[in-house]
């Protein structure tokens, strides 16, 4: 496959929630307006998410989903994150505040190179 044909590298970008915030809003504009040749995108929200929010996403190949994590330590939001970042195969995990800053060592577990 030639370097044309290849995709844009897909950025993971990794929160607590995607509801009404200023660390999500950023999130919404970085997305919606970062060259749609250069990069996709996907979010995984450790906690939940508003539809209605999703909605000011406004490129329709950007999947947004939820690992309905626990309150504290739940043990199997890892499994869970391990296996959404398997199947979407990022090549850049990008944890957008301190609260999920610990899934940077699943990301490195699920094979994931660059990560920020």
């Amino acid at each position: 496959m030639s370097r044309r044909q290849q995709q844009p590298p897909l950025v993971v970008h990794i929160i607590h929630s995607l509801g009404t915030g200023g660390l999500e809003n950023g999130l919404v504009n970085l997305v919606n307006h970062m060259p749609v040749e250069r990069y996709r995108h996907a979010i995984v929200c450790l906690s939940g998410l508003d539809p209605g929010f999703r909605m000011r996403i406004q490129r329709r190949d950007v999947e947004v989903l939820s690992l309905d994590k626990r309150p504290g330590k739940d043990f199997g939001a890892y499994r869970r994150m391990w296996r959404a970042l398997r199947r979407l195969r990022p090549a850049i995990a990008h944890t957008r505040n301190l609260c999920t800053v610990d899934m940077q060592w699943v990301a490195a577990a699920a094979g994931v190179r660059q990560r920020v």
